[in-house]
């Protein structure tokens, strides 16, 4: 397709788009002349890709950058690279504590036993420890293998439904990027809204079944009346 139908398409200006292949974040075209080239679906879904990070996660582009390089390894590192890159808050960490070996000695049984592979030093698995440190700290006691086992089974679940087994990440590598970048940063919200509605949900069911009332009143406090001797 020429520039112009790519740009119509992917609903990006022209000149965007000659800034983003300026920049590196878009491959260019197959040249058919001095001022003209062709471009193929891929140059499509990375621009889609380009589009969303940049006008609705209003990430800046050398972040984009980041997020769409590393295009020849392979799928999987493509899609751990992406990720990475797309979740700064993961990295900018605070400095390893003896909390964060504890914490990693609740967490490291419950990877094995799921059959999780990932190293420590893997940004979503650091973001875990310091999320898992927080937790220690303001409410201590409350962790063990078994909770923290109890809350992976069910992201378990609902990766194996967001990436569902016939899933091919090596057949479209820009889709395959687009899939895992934004299904992770554009569903995110929506896992911790949802979980607030059923926090709520089940609070009032939880209240309703035990015939209470949702709001509480107020103690009324009773003044005697004093004595007027006479």
């Amino acid at each position: 397709m020429k520039i112009s139908e790519l740009s119509a398409r992917s609903k990006v200006p022209i000149p965007s788009i000659k800034l983003y292949i300026r920049e590196g974040l878009l491959g260019a075209g197959r040249r058919t002349a001095k001022n003209q080239a062709l471009y193929s679906e891929a140059h499509l879904e990375q621009l889609l890709l380009i589009r969303t990070l940049r006008d609705t996660l209003d990430m800046p582009l050398a972040q984009i950058a980041s997020v769409v390089a590393n295009q020849a390894s392979s799928s999987y590192d493509r899609f751990e690279h992406g990720l990475n890159a797309a979740l700064p808050a993961a990295r900018a960490r605070s400095e390893e504590t003896p909390e964060h070996d504890q914490m990693w000695a609740l967490l490291s049984p419950v990877m094995k036993k799921l059959g999780w592979v990932s190293a420590r030093d893997a940004v979503a698995v650091r973001a875990t420890l310091d999320a898992l440190v927080v937790i220690a700290r303001e409410m201590p006691g409350m962790l063990s293998s078994q909770l923290i086992e109890r809350y992976a089974r069910v992201v378990v679940e609902i990766a194996s439904f967001e990436i569902p087994d016939d899933w091919n990440p090596a057949a479209a590598v820009e889709g395959s990027l687009r899939y895992a970048v934004l299904g992770t940063l554009l569903f995110e919200p929506l896992l911790l809204s949802l979980r607030r509605v059923a926090h709520g949900e089940r609070s009032r069911k939880l209240t309703s079944a035990r015939g209470e009332t949702t709001c509480v009143e107020p103690q009324r406090t009773t003044h005697k009346k004093k004595r007027v001797s006479r």
